[in-house]
């Protein structure tokens, strides 16, 4: 718990100072900052010597904070199927900050083992894009930014027909980064080639990648 909190205070710093820049290629976030960095390995550490502790306290306790830094911890825990499970679960907790730190951890991982993908049921995430927390909809959309980076139509198709109102809302956020992630989606179901795609995206141009949709969508 001391580890999270100092994780969560060196992350505000991190962020407030312009340097929240992470690499997410050995499937946990490890910041460029240096203190984030730090408190990052830290936990990594802590979680690969204490992984039953937090399988065990992510599937049972009742408490939600203790939970939410669980699936923080499993993150950062030897990748595996049991891994892939435990945060696939916690993804779907009643807590907003639990289903945050699993996504996030899970969308992490994903990117930099595609391999692991197929454990994951998709389908059960898009719920994620309808519910009425922030939260939910940012991880869930950076969650299927990766799922959809090999274009599987199937997957594609159930976007479009259960989620695409409201990646049309998200698209059209302000906040570029936050939008980011609907942007991508919606420009992979209308079939825009992913160069070009993401230069409309890093140029801001959302109304040209929402006019890309086939009419009456």
């Amino acid at each position: 718990m001391k580890l999270y909190e100092a994780m969560g205070t060196a992350l505000m710093a991190a962020v407030t100072s312009g340097n929240a820049r992470e690499d997410d290629s050995q499937g946990f976030a490890l910041a460029d900052d240096p203190a984030l960095r730090a408190s990052q390995m830290a936990i990594r550490e802590c979680a690969l010597k204490n992984e039953s502790t937090i399988f065990r306290v992510l599937e049972s306790s009742s408490d939600t904070e203790q939970r939410a830094i669980a699936a923080q911890a499993l993150g950062y825990a030897r990748a595996s199927s049991r891994q892939v499970t435990g945060l696939v679960r916690a993804s779907l907790d009643p807590d907003e900050q639990v289903r945050n730190n699993a996504v996030r951890a899970l969308g992490v991982l994903l990117s930099a083992k595609p391999e692991f993908a197929r454990a994951v049921p998709a389908s059960s995430f898009l719920q994620l894009l309808a519910s009425p927390t922030w939260t939910d909809h940012n991880k869930g959309a950076a969650l299927f930014e990766v799922l959809t980076r090999r274009r599987n139509p199937e997957l594609l198709r159930q976007l479009r027909a259960t989620a695409l109102d409201n990646l049309l809302e998200m698209a059209r956020w302000r906040s570029v980064g936050h939008a980011g992630f609907a942007r991508l989606l919606i420009g992979r179901i209308a079939g825009i080639e992913e160069d070009r795609l993401r230069e409309l995206a890093r140029g801001d141009q959302v109304e040209a990648i929402i006019s890309a949709l086939p009419t009456g969508r």
